[in-house]
């Protein structure tokens, strides 16, 4: 669809901004569990490619606003005369839309970036004629600016179609926070990724990791929260390959991210990456406190016959297991449905009903797979440990 109507006179710009409202309605309850599981189905469609994860993100938006649907719109045209937005990604009732357009200059986008902030539309079809060609009506609109190093590349956006919806400021926050997160992506539109096709989807993680730092260097405890959620793994694994005791571990994890805050505003990507910055810190604070508590014996190897009966029986066998190799060689040998809740567990830190629900199964299914699982890792265990003693 490209719009093409005219605007009604009678209406002005001014008759169909609401933004007062968005400081006058009462906010709602943060969903933190919401989002966090939002930041977890975007990094399990990384491997699929910008597409997919931008198509997640929208969706997303839609879940986490209660919206009717949600967009992406992104400036195209060399000129402020001949550029337009075009609808790059879409989710919802106006789905059917993809790949439509709206003039730059006359639309509710347009004036988003000639404000520079949020703008809450009601109606907007009053005065952007354009949108009675829609099946779908819009009752609500609000549109956030995306930026990508000062340069403004286009829009996220969330719409009603019904009366019962109304956006206030907590919508706000979270549409932002995926702007950012989408802009990131949109990075290579807007210039040259100079390592080319090969890593894009390494890349793209790492452009939004960047972002996750420079929002937190602006004190964004949000972006905080999500950088620890996706490079928590990767922390943890550094430190508990030096340490081999997960308490300890963790410990060091948690000094990671408060000098990751702390340090966030003197960040400079062109030093390294971020996953190698967390690294980085997480293999010096560990080497200081395996220093720190001296050498010794990392405790009993684990008996022939012991038995995991539970998660936590599994951690302490495994924090006195001198190889940890062979415990992740032994979890390979298990087959997905057992192996995959063992790891969420132990290895990512989840309880049973977050394991549960990362997976999308009941409590009773997790913890039987996880019993059946420890049985055969037990048994996989001790034969590689006996093995390594021939």
């Amino acid at each position: 669809m490209m719009a093409t109507a005219v605007a009604d006179q009678r209406i002005q710009l001014e008759d169909t901004i609401i933004n007062h409202q968005l400081t006058r309605r009462p906010l709602r309850r943060v969903n933190r569990t919401g989002e966090m599981a939002g930041m977890h189905s975007l990094a399990e469609v990384f491997p699929q490619g910008r597409g997919a994860v931008l198509k997640r993100l929208v969706k997303l938006a839609v879940d986490l606003c209660s919206g009717g649907s949600s967009g992406i719109s992104v400036i195209e045209g060399d000129s402020p005369q001949t550029q337009l937005f075009r609808w790059q990604v879409l989710a919802g009732e106006l789905e059917e839309y993809e790949g439509g357009t709206s003039p730059r200059d006359w639309s509710p986008c347009g004036e988003c970036l000639r404000a520079g902030r949020a703008m809450l539309y009601s109606y907007p079809a009053r005065y952007f004629t354009y949108f009675h060609e829609l099946k779908t009506p819009i009752v609500e609109g609000l549109v956030i600016p995306m930026y990508l190093n000062d340069l403004a590349v286009g829009t996220i956006w969330i719409v009603s179609h019904g009366e019962e919806c109304k956006f206030d400021a907590e919508d706000v926050r979270i549409m932002t926070n995926l702007g950012a997160f989408a802009a990131g992506l949109l990075r290579r539109e807007f210039g040259a990724d100079a390592n080319g096709e090969k890593n894009a989807n390494f890349q793209e993680r790492a452009i939004v990791w960047e972002e996750y730092v420079r929002r937190m260097g602006h004190g964004d405890q949000f972006a905080l929260a999500a950088l620890m959620d996706e490079t928590g793994p990767l922390v943890l694994g550094t430190a508990l390959r030096v340490l081999g005791f997960r308490e300890d571990a963790e410990e060091v994890v948690g000094d990671v991210y408060s000098k990751a805050w702390t340090g966030a505003g003197t960040y400079d990507a062109r030093r390294g990456k971020v996953g190698a910055w967390l690294t980085g810190i997480a293999r010096n604070r560990s080497i200081d406190q395996l220093r720190a508590r001296g050498k010794g014996r990392l405790g009993q190897a684990l008996s022939e016959t012991e038995a995991y009966n539970s998660i936590e029986e599994f951690k302490k066998s495994v924090a006195a297991f001198e190889d940890k190799e062979s415990i992740r060689e032994a979890l390979r040998t298990l087959p997905p449905d057992n192996r995959r809740p063992i790891e969420l567990a132990y290895f990512s830190g989840f309880t049973m009903p977050e394991v549960a629900q990362y997976l999308g199964h009941p409590v009773g299914t997790i913890k039987s797979r996880i019993r059946k699982g420890l049985t055969k890792l037990r048994a996989a265990v001790a034969a590689s440990a006996g093995g390594s003693q021939d």
